[in-house]
């Protein structure tokens, strides 16, 4: 919660009236934000708790003065975040616990459940001690009494004077009786213009489903009040839809681009910059029992692009869980097909790291991403801001240093220390994911770690998801006689013992990779709501930049994965197409934009190996003004991809040709 100071600066008049006022941080245990910073009247927000002294400054040119002052930001009150599960049937039930700003140490953290209940072998109704993972995080052995009441219950923890709870938190029922509603969408997070339909499930106290006949379920959408923007969502059965908003367009060729998804648009437009997204409830209701989840509609201007590394985690973990349950099985043919799904997931170009990694995740639906001067002077910092950092930070650590390790195995000798080391890598990445999970920076936290987001999203997660997809099917293709066998029936006996050696090996390695690929997974989804929240945040407060030009015109496009391009006039936009193969080497053209460092940067992200020198040469002509000439051996096969532009310096509108039977044709030109 941001602190008004109600400063005031006096002068005698003399040179003249003009007095420059300013606040600063002299001292404090993280940041002090002002808004504004230049006026004695200001607003205040501070990155963690502790004492501050503020610095109130006067200056006319020949006279100065300031005065102190000292701030105590208390630390904010200890919250329960959720409970897993949330429900039990008398019984025993270990359930994870997890809290924001909690300070949690083993052997004293200790929890209460309410009556009926008991928590590590202590006395119903009375506090027990849990096993803490770490300062937000701790399991409870939980036991549930035969005649405890059924109903709801009060869930209290403390570690010493530290203490939060949290009212009908838990709720105890019957065995076979369902309790509520399990939502189950196919996607908790879309772009604009996409759908989720819902599955529900009734369900148990013990999270069993329960078999009632047909219910009639129905479903209502709800926005979170303040967290959305643009059209309202729209359900027929148990679909909603998000419909995006009607733009006005410039320069856009109708014929070969009847939706504007290659122009920008106009500055003049009441919709420019914003986008259908946000927050958006789903509740489902039954026979008097009601579920509900909170889902996320990506509102920027490479949502499509951004979803491409959820889209490719979610079905790689679900590959990796079709190759565990076959491997425990020992089903052969079961394995042969999920191997045919993994050539699928590798074939994808759009799920490929070199297509991915030219996103800009924060850009908005028009205009260039949002600055963090321009979003300091409309928000202030939040509890979880500094945090959020840290916690990014050490994910980009442990994801890069998963995939290194990973990249080290060799397939045909992995030994069980490299399981172990798997299994210990997965405890961390699962501990860090639990951390971000209880975090929602504001905002400006978000905005401020727009390069850690990016890391992660276009770089790290696509990477480490490309190697555990590239090692998967180095071990596969090991095993013997696939090609051949169908089942396990029609191996030899030398055969059975071949394959159950590489099945039992399965066992092991597939769990491991399906726990990866399902964490990170869980990383993009939050991820993915923390940027929709902010940026519809960030649209509602009207202050995306209108410095658009609009002089760009696509005559034809060919590409074969979504990917947005840099440019200087048009930063955030996206192309998608048909043409691509699987093998850079074999593709006929890249559409790239602009020709600068940013553009160059893209084209080297989209080449093979090799580093600059190899596949990209660069020069300048002078002309009418500035031609520049790119060839790009590795993406075409040998040189064939021209980009060019008669404007000025590097700023540079593009011109890209194709080579077809060695005659360059025009793709793109710029005016």
């Amino acid at each position: 919660m941001p602190l008004r100071l109600a400063g005031d600066v006096q002068d005698d008049g003399l040179p003249s009236r003009n007095v420059s006022v300013e606040w600063v941080m002299v001292s404090g245990p993280g940041t002090a934000s002002f808004s504004p910073a230049n006026a004695p009247g200001t607003l205040v927000s501070f990155s963690q708790p502790g004492t501050y002294m503020l610095r109130l400054m006067g200056d006319d040119s020949q006279l100065s003065a300031s005065d102190d002052v000292t701030v105590t930001v208390a630390p904010p009150p200890v919250q329960i975040v959720s409970l897993t599960p949330d429900s039990a049937a008398p019984g025993q039930a270990t359930v994870t616990i997890r809290t924001k700003y909690s300070h949690f140490v083993n052997g004293t953290t200790e929890a209460n459940f309410g009556d009926g209940l008991s928590v590590g072998g202590a006395a119903a109704n009375t506090f027990g001690k849990v096993v803490v993972l770490d300062a937000t995080t701790a399991t409870a052995q939980v036991q549930v009494a035969g005649d405890a009441a059924l109903g709801t219950r009060t869930v209290i923890v403390r570690t010493g004077t530290e203490v939060a709870a949290k009212a009908d938190a838990f709720i105890v029922g019957a065995l076979g009786t369902p309790i509520a509603i399990r939502v189950n969408p196919t996607d908790p997070i879309v772009a604009p213009g996409g759908s989720i339909t819902v599955q529900p499930q009734l369900v148990d106290a013990a999270g069993n489903v329960v078999s009632t006949g047909n219910p009639a379920f129905t479903l209502t959408v709800t926005p979170k009040p303040g967290k959305t923007e643009g059209n309202a969502p729209q359900v027929n059965g148990l679909t909603v839809s998000f419909p995006k908003l009607a733009k006005q367009f410039r320069n856009r060729n109708v014929e070969v681009d009847p939706e504007g998804r290659y122009a920008d648009g106009h500055p003049a437009d009441p919709n420019y910059g914003k986008e259908t997204g946000g927050i958006y409830t789903l509740t489902v209701q039954a026979g008097g029992l009601t579920g509900s989840v909170d889902v996320a509609v990506l509102p920027s201007g490479t949502a499509e692009v951004t979803l491409k590394v959820h889209e490719y985690s979610r079905d790689l973990s679900a590959v990796m869980k079709a190759l565990q349950l076959a491997a425990v099985s020992h089903d052969v043919s079961a394995v042969l097909a999920a191997k045919a799904q993994l050539a699928g997931v590798l074939a994808t170009t759009g799920y490929s790291w070199k297509m991915l990694s030219s996103n800009n995740v924060l850009a908005p639906p028009n205009g260039y991403p949002v600055s963090l001067a321009q979003v300091q002077g409309h928000f202030t910092n939040g509890p979880d801001d500094a945090q959020f950092a840290s916690v990014l930070d050490a994910l980009i650590v442990h994801l890069r240093n998963t995939r290194e390790r990973l990249e080290a195995i060799d397939m045909s000798r992995i030994s069980d220390s490299d399981l172990d080391a798997w299994q210990a890598a997965n405890a961390t990445y699962k501990m860090l994911s639990d951390q971000l999970a209880a975090l929602s920076p504001e905002p400006l936290g978000l905005v401020a770690n727009s390069y850690r987001l990016n890391t992660i999203l276009r770089d790290e997660a696509p990477r480490l998801l490309d190697t555990m997809a590239r090692k998967a099917m180095e071990f596969l293709n090991q095993m013997p006689g696939q090609q051949q066998v169908q089942s396990m029936s029609v191996i030899n006996q030398s055969g059975i013992a071949d394959i159950n050696f590489y099945l039992n090996i399965m066992a092991k390695l597939f769990p491991l990779a399906t726990n990866t690929a399902g964490t990170l997974n869980g990383n993009i989804t939050e991820l993915g709501i923390t940027l929709a929240n902010s940026l519809a945040n960030i649209a509602l407060a009207n202050i995306l930049n209108y410095f658009s030009s609009g002089s760009l015109t696509i005559d034809y496009v060919m590409c074969g994965a979504d990917f947005s391009f840099a440019c200087p006039n048009y930063p955030n936009t996206y192309v998608e197409g048909s043409g691509f193969g699987s093998n850079p080497e074999d593709n006929a053209v890249t559409l790239i934009g602009c020709l600068n460092s940013n553009a160059i940067r893209t084209l080297v992200g989209l080449k093979m190996r090799g580093g600059l020198e190899r596949g990209v040469r660069y020069r300048r002509v002078d002309s009418l003004g500035f031609f520049h000439q790119v060839a790009c051996g590795l993406s075409l096969g040998g040189p064939g991809l021209l980009v060019g532009g008669n404007s000025d310096g590097d700023s540079a509108w593009p011109v890209q040709w194709r080579q077809r039977d060695g005659v360059p044709q025009r793709l793109v030109t710029g005016e």
